[in-house]
């Protein structure tokens, strides 16, 4: 048997043994160099048709035994790793935990760093609220002096007395209608931070607990 009629009959071997058609090529493109060009010596080593067609069909995880052959395991071609074993996915639930528990454990080492960020965003908010009370408290309070003042001024000099009293009930008012909202405001965003941030960490304890 020469050399071209070598390869005719492993490639008839392999394909009658179950071996795919692109790794039959791609079995025999790897020892077509050795069987073609390759010396004497080295052919010989080759061995048989059946002798290297079965460790090629070992390989792929073909194994030849008794009347027949069946697939071991995914295919494996000379020069190449295989690569068609896919890990299982992971459990969704498992992982939402893990994550949680790597946030809670983020939060307890960044603490230093976060709180007082959070304290400071406490601290403005609280300043500016805490600047319009009291600057309304300020108008309103000088409001009713007026209006007394204007009361007062009533019994001498009444068109005089009529504005400061108009004035201050007008300044008391306008006061009033501001302070009202405000303190509403501050009131609503007070218990949507409170329930923002409870809800997060009751959702992360959930979590890991889960």
């Amino acid at each position: 048997m020469d050399r071209s009629e070598y390869i005719i009959a492993l490639r008839s071997y392999l394909g009658s043994r179950g071996m795919q058609p692109a790794d039959v090529e791609e079995a025999i493109g790897f020892y077509g160099d050795i069987i073609m060009e390759g010396s004497d010596e080295e052919f010989e080593r080759l061995g048989s048709v059946e002798k290297l067609g079965n460790e090629l069909l070992a390989q792929s995880g073909i194994f030849v035994g008794g009347e027949g052959s069946y697939q071991m395991e995914s295919a494996f071609v000379p020069g190449q790793q295989s690569s068609t074993f896919n890990p299982p996915p992971e459990d969704p639930a498992a992982q939402a935990k893990r994550n949680s528990l790597l946030i809670i454990i983020i939060l307890i080492v960044t603490f230093p760093i976060w709180i007082g960020f959070v304290m400071g965003m406490f601290g403005a908010v609280f300043g500016i609220c805490a600047a319009f009370i009291a600057i309304i408290a300020v108008l309103t309070i000088g409001g009713a002096a007026l209006a007394v003042e204007g009361v007062i001024q009533m019994f001498s000099i009444l068109p005089v007395g009529l504005v400061l009293c108009g004035a201050g009930l007008v300044l008391i008012g306008v006061c009033g209608l501001t302070f009202i909202p405000l303190f509403r405001l501050f009131i609503k965003f007070i218990a949507w931070v409170c329930k923002t941030v409870f809800g997060q960490l009751r959702r992360l304890t959930a979590g890991v607990s889960a």
